[in-house]
């Protein structure tokens, strides 16, 4: 016999051994009154059974809220979607039902689970919104694994740098003038909203407009004007429109409309104000900080010409699907931070320049602030705060989310005149613009 069979002998031996060791185990533990262990299933050791599940989404929620599986099934879940919203249920390696309309039922296959994991809703914004299904493994390897809990909403994706917004010229620039009100009294207008991709200083996101355009198009009136709003949801979720320049009665007016489907908008402009209007379809915040925002201006009675308006309207913006966050990453005046910083405004010394302002939010607050110049006229709310002639002038008009008003200043000597939001790092996140002022 060889060295070589000598080793292939000896090794055989010891599985041998080995594989009676295991067999006497179990026998021993079964005369002592023990249960034998169940080996610890692994990929390898599928049970050859499949536990069928079903589930119910109820507004935006799985019920019930968590469920188990034994470790080596295959795992196939039934969901009925009984939410006014679409929804889907996927796992983390893209399994899915695929999306499912407001009554209907779709299917997921997990295949064979050996470890607890999250499925969830994959419609942008509704993981954020708390639609995760714990999936707990019983029996696997080390114990039951409790699945990872996220810290819903906690970020909305890494920043780019400053350098990188400040930089970033690839989008259009979107035209800061606001433009005068028309003269007819009815004003029919069609929004056709949707979904597409695009680059922020490199990194890709997500982007959801009315038109086509970060923010929505402005609508500017009077006092007891009639708007007549088409909306066409050209998109693959639901969205919808709130414009809070309108009284009505927000359970059919505001609903969300399916993709495909049509809906219209009627209100009259009853007050004056600059009134914020955004998507009305659940979470709000995620449709808010992906773009879906815009301004109704009613001009009050009494405003007075000026030589040079501008519209500013402040917004977080959302890098991710995941949806807004309370510390935003990046933040911006009309949609794309520092746009104005390279295309600054425009004005000469001894101009009335009127700067309108809504905070979209959705999330954090606004202090406009021109650096080197005085508010002469502040107006927020319906209200002026200062007005030009009086002895005093202010230096900043605070505007929580979903407020808005105008500031009005002339400008004493040329230079470049920064506009920021003076909630210091919102303005070094992208809130900061250039007033170029000539002789």
């Amino acid at each position: 016999m060889t060295v070589a069979d000598s080793r292939r002998l000896g090794w055989a031996v010891i599985a041998v051994l080995a594989v009676i060791a295991a067999t006497l185990g179990t026998y021993v533990a079964g005369h002592r009154g023990e249960t034998p262990q169940r080996p610890h299933a692994t990929a390898r050791q599928a049970t050859g059974h499949t536990t069928h599940l079903t589930i119910t989404v109820e507004g935006m929620s799985f019920s019930p809220e968590k469920v188990s599986v034994p470790a080596g099934d295959r795992l196939v879940i039934n969901v009925r979607n009984n939410s006014p919203l679409a929804h889907d249920l996927t796992g983390p390696k893209g399994e899915t039902t695929g999306l499912l309309a407001p009554g209907d039922e779709g299917t997921v296959d997990f295949g064979v689970v050996t470890e607890s994991f999250e499925a969830y809703c994959s419609v942008a914004g509704h993981k954020q919104m708390g639609m995760v299904l714990p999936i707990t493994v019983t029996g696997a390897h080390g114990g039951d694994k409790g699945h990872a809990t996220e810290h819903i909403g906690s970020h909305a994706g890494a920043a780019p740098s400053m350098d990188a917004l400040m930089n970033d010229d690839t989008h259009p620039l979107v035209d800061p003038i606001l433009q005068p009100a028309p003269t007819e009294n009815v004003h029919k207008i069609t929004l056709r909203m949707g979904e597409r991709k695009e680059k922020l200083a490199g990194e890709e996101r997500s982007v959801w407009t009315f038109n086509d355009r970060v923010p929505g198009p402005t609508l500017r009136g009077k006092v007891g004007d009639r708007f007549e709003i088409t909306l066409v949801n050209e998109g693959s979720m639901e969205h919808g429109v709130d414009f809070h320049a309108g009284r009505v009665a927000p359970d059919e007016a505001m609903k969300p409309v399916p993709p495909g489907q049509v809906h219209t908008y009627v209100f009259t402009a009853d007050h004056a104000g600059a009134w914020l209007y955004h998507c009305s379809s659940t979470p709000m915040s995620s449709h808010i900080a992906h773009g879906m925002f815009g301004a109704v201006i009613i001009d009050p009675t009494d405003l007075e010409p000026a030589d040079r308006e501008y519209l500013l309207l402040y917004s977080e913006i959302a890098m991710r699907d995941d949806g807004a966050s309370m510390d935003p990453g990046v933040v911006a005046f009309n949609g794309y931070p520092f746009q104005y910083v390279r295309e600054p405004l425009r004005a000469r010394v001894g101009e009335k320049v009127r700067i309108w302002s809504v905070n979209a939010g959705p999330n954090t607050f606004e202090s406009l602030h021109i650096v080197g110049a005085h508010l002469l006229t502040t107006w927020k709310e319906g209200a002026y705060g200062v007005r030009e002639g009086s002895p005093a002038a202010a230096q900043a008009l605070d505007l929580a989310p979903a407020q808005a008003g105008f500031i009005e200043t002339r400008f004493v000597e040329p230079g470049h005149y920064p506009v920021v939001n003076h909630v210091m790092t919102l303005a070094e996140r992208g809130a900061k613009g250039l007033i170029y002022v000539d002789e």
